[in-house]
């Protein structure tokens, strides 16, 4: 069902389907696939292309926690402070 969900969202043709893309297969990969470096450097990606994505940060940010890496959070604050004043 997640999948369909994930090819479903790549053949929309609204903008921020590319956005929830990433984020879902990113998300797919950490939790599913057990791929965890692989879905960071995917939501990382995806902030630098969109340095105001709320949800690629707020699945980073519980990725990092999920994995005690306190220096990564610390980082994803520093670097991306308006997304983390809205938490």
């Amino acid at each position: 069902m997640l999948y369909e969900l994930i090819e479903q969202a790549q053949n929309s043709l609204i903008s921020k389907a590319s956005d929830i893309l990433m984020e879902m297969r990113a998300e797919y990969h950490f939790y599913i696939d057990n791929q965890k470096r692989e879905a960071i450097k995917s939501l990382t990606d995806a902030l630098k292309i969109n340095p105001r994505n709320h949800f690629a940060y707020r699945s980073l940010l519980e990725m990092h926690k999920s994995q005690h890496d306190q220096v990564a959070i610390e980082k994803l604050h520093v670097d991306y402070q308006d997304l983390s004043n809205k938490e």
